[in-house]
Order: C-alpha cells, then structure tokens, then sequence
C-alpha cells in the first residue's frame, strides 16, 4: 500500500450550529462534491479520502464522506471549499513543511 492511498482531507464544523454539505465541494489538486443530504453537528468532522480501502486498514474509527480524485502533491498547491452558489468558504495553501497548518 502506497503512502499516498491513505491521505485525507479534515472537514471539521467549528461553529455553534449544524452545516449542511448539500452544494459543498473541494477544488485544489483534489476534486470531491459531497453527496447530498450530509451535514455536520457543531465540532463534527468528515473525512474525504483518497482511497476507501486502504484507508479502512488503518482502523481509524472516522465518518468518511467518499474518496476524492487527484492528489495532494505536498507542493503548496490551493485547497478550496466552495458552496456551488455562495463560492469560496476556506482556503488553504497545502504543503508537508513548516510552518502548515498555520
């Protein structure tokens, strides 16, 4: 199993209220539309994976919301969370060195 196979992308509510994921994707050197009907209670995460069944060895007890296309290059490339109609929600610049994740 490559290193890559178990990569994943957190997606944490850290507001007071429940958040729908109907509309949501994520767009970067990854692709991924969360399937309708998802949504998030205040401090609950999901996670969108680059491959389900490698990831499921791992024994992480985690709430997957499917398996994204692309790949994390580890390059500083822009990782976006987009509402289909209300646009950009966050921005990242993703890379594995120093100083991420501030």
């Amino acid at each position: 199993m490559a290193r890559k196979d178990l990569e994943f992308v957190e997606i944490r509510n850290s507001g007071l209220a429940s958040i729908s994921l109907d509309g949501v994707e994520i767009n970067g050197g990854i692709d991924f539309v969360f399937p309708t009907g998802l949504s998030l209670t205040p401090g609950e995460y999901i996670l969108v994976v680059s491959n389900i069944e490698a990831f499921s060895t791992l024994g992480i007890n985690a709430r997957i919301a499917g398996e994204y296309s692309g790949s994390l290059s580890n390059d500083g490339e822009k990782i976006t969370l987009r509402h289909e109609t209300l646009g950009k929600i966050q921005q990242v610049v993703y890379s594995d060195w120093y100083p991420w994740p501030e």
